[in-house]
């Protein structure tokens, strides 16, 4: 709900590079801003599955995700990306796939007291297992257009 965005702009996107250097089998929190149920925010994870999920939170409590269909493998790097844009849509991207829900989308986002963090959340719960790089919040939601760009123009620093 900042007032220096236009109404268009409003939301949320994180993302960054991402290397995990174990196979997926337990939950990695990659960006997050949530601590135990009634101070979870948003947050950013590789499942178990190996899939990418993005939750939000509206109350604190109850939570709304967009999860990948691709699954991350270990010792890759990955561009990983998500958008939530409030009572429209969340995304998440891995390199230039995108996922995409429009069902029951929150309108606002949880003022959590959590701390922000990259590779973990609150309690250094969910550790993420591997590297990341050029990780970035923006209190906006990017267009599909400038997220592409982020992805295009970094790939080749990870030989992608």
């Amino acid at each position: 709900a900042e007032t220096i965005y236009t109404t268009g702009a409003a939301g949320l996107t994180l993302g960054g590079w991402f290397r995990f250097t174990n196979a997926a089998s337990a939950t990695e929190n990659l960006i997050a801003k949530r601590a135990a149920v009634g101070q979870l925010s948003y947050y950013m994870r590789r499942l178990a599955d190996g899939t990418i999920n993005l939750e939000i939170s509206s109350t604190g409590s109850d939570t709304f995700d967009c999860t990948s269909d691709d699954t991350i493998a270990a010792n890759i790097w990955t561009f990983i990306a998500a958008r939530f844009t409030p009572s429209i849509e969340m995304a998440v991207w891995t390199n230039e796939t995108q996922k995409t829900n429009t069902v029951s989308i929150p309108a606002s986002i949880f003022a959590s007291t959590a701390a922000f963090k990259i590779g973990s959340s609150d309690g250094a719960v969910e550790l993420m297992t591997g590297d990341a790089t050029l990780c970035f919040l923006c209190a906006n939601a990017l267009g599909d257009d400038l997220i592409s760009s982020l992805f295009q123009s970094s790939r080749v620093l990870f030989e992608i």
